[in-house]
Order: structure tokens, then sequence, then C-alpha cells
């Protein structure tokens, strides 16, 4: 999610937003196992780039040990299991609404 500032300058200019207008990002991928650690690290590459604590990866399986190792020891968050209904759904809606509040308080 962008602001709209940053949309329409990425949208006019016809090249990629920048990180200062984000609002979130979510990384989802369909993966019956768990993700292996090269998504990870890419998905940490990106939301570094990015500013970490805006980053979420989802994914509908169960996390692999060193997966959930590699990104608890970092600012992004990732969401194993994510089906609707289940409590990690839950949890990232709630972190989308938190998103969406501190943005529109610092409008």
């Amino acid at each position: 999610m962008l602001d709209h500032q940053e949309a329409e300058r990425s949208r006019r200019a016809m090249v990629h937003p920048r990180g200062k207008g984000l609002v979130a990002a979510i990384e989802a991928k369909h993966y019956g196992t768990s993700p292996g650690l090269g998504i990870g690290r890419g998905f940490l590459g990106l939301a570094q780039e990015l500013g970490g604590k805006k980053c979420s990866l989802v994914f509908p399986s169960q996390s692999s040990t060193t997966l959930g190792v590699l990104i608890a020891r970092r600012d992004s968050e990732a969401y194993p299991q994510l089906l609707p209904g289940t409590t990690a759904a839950d949890r990232l809606r709630a972190k989308l609404d938190q998103a969406i509040r501190n943005w529109k308080n610092q409008l």
C-alpha cells in the first residue's frame, strides 16, 4: 500500500515507487510446504529496501524452523499458515489496520 502522492509520482514518471510513501507491503507465496531459505532471504532483502517494519511475508503452509528463526531476527514479520479465519489472518488484519491508522494520523 502506497500513499497517494508516491503512487502518482510513480505512475507519472513510470518508475518504481520509493519506500518513502510505503504504508505496508505484503509478499504472498502459495506453497504447499514452507518457503525455502532462499525465498526468506529474498524477502528480507526487499524488506530492507522498503523498510522492514512495514513488510510481511505470508504463506498458507507451516513455517520451517530455519525460516522462522531467520525472519524472527529481523524487523519484518512472517505469517505462516495464513488462511481465512485463522489467527494468522487476524494478526495480519490487525497489523494492516494499525499501519493505516498510523498513516492517517501523519496526514
